[in-house]
């Protein structure tokens, strides 16, 4: 008798594993379905938990610069003073006006005057617009200089000069707008006398404006009152005559 359980027992072992087997064979589809189920379900719940990636603020990344290009460079305009491009050197951290540039030197007027091709890897690659304040005397006056001396160029095979004030017209513009800036003021005063020498006219803004006679502020703005097609000049010197023509129809 015991051994015929014992026999049972055995036939068992090794029976129920072949059967288990038989059966999840025979059923395999359903439990793959079953079971696919079950983890749609459980991952839908763990989603549900999470944040949304929409609320979830971005971070801040603290002392990160951007890299500004020159075409990223603001165009800064002022309707009461001359404003030139200028780049800063690396090193000094001093403006270069801008008078031209090619693919790796900047023609410049450095801080002390001096007018000179440099390498653009001395210099951040923003070019900036800034007022002419914002140079020292001498830029300024060598600025002054260039708008008023340099002769024309031909330009684009027509009958028309290319100049070195012709960069600044939009900023001379500017300022004619404005009846409390130097060009404004000269302007008026031709206007007012239509032929007046340039004696005159200097005298007149020295002593209602105080502006200076030995800078060459005064001949920058003449120089852009006559490009702009508002006056003529005849003559050299201060006893040149000019005389106010309106403005070009």
């Amino acid at each position: 008798m015991e051994d015929t359980i014992a026999l049972i027992k055995a036939i068992s072992t090794i029976v129920w594993p072949i059967c288990l087997v038989l059966i999840v064979f025979i059923f395999r589809k359903e439990i793959r379905t079953v079971l696919l189920s079950l983890i749609k379900k459980q991952n839908g719940e763990m989603e549900g938990e999470k944040t949304p990636e929409t609320q979830i603020p971005a971070p801040t990344l603290q002392g990160h610069k951007k890299v500004i290009s020159q075409a990223d460079t603001a165009k800064i305009t002022s309707d009461d003073q001359l404003t030139v491009e200028a780049c800063k050197n690396i090193s000094s951290g001093k403006y270069f006006v801008i008078l031209d540039e090619d693919k790796y030197e900047i023609k410049t007027i450095a801080p002390n005057g001096n007018i000179n091709s440099l390498e653009k890897k001395i210099f951040y690659e923003a070019i900036e617009n800034i007022t002419i304040d914002k140079l020292t005397e001498i830029q300024r006056e060598k600025v002054y200089k260039w708008i008023e001396n340099i002769e024309p160029v031909a330009f684009n095979m027509r009958n028309v000069t290319r100049q070195p004030i012709d960069g600044y017209l939009p900023s001379y513009q500017g300022m004619l707008n404005n009846p409390n800036t130097e060009p404004s003021r000269m302007l008026a005063y031709i206007k007012s006398k239509g032929t007046v020498t340039w004696f005159e006219v200097k005298q007149y803004l020295h002593e209602t404006y105080d502006y200076e006679l030995t800078s060459g502020s005064m001949g920058a703005s003449l120089k852009a009152l006559e490009t702009l097609g508002l006056v003529t000049i005849n003559g050299q010197g201060d006893d040149k005559i000019i005389t106010y023509v309106g403005p070009k129809r």
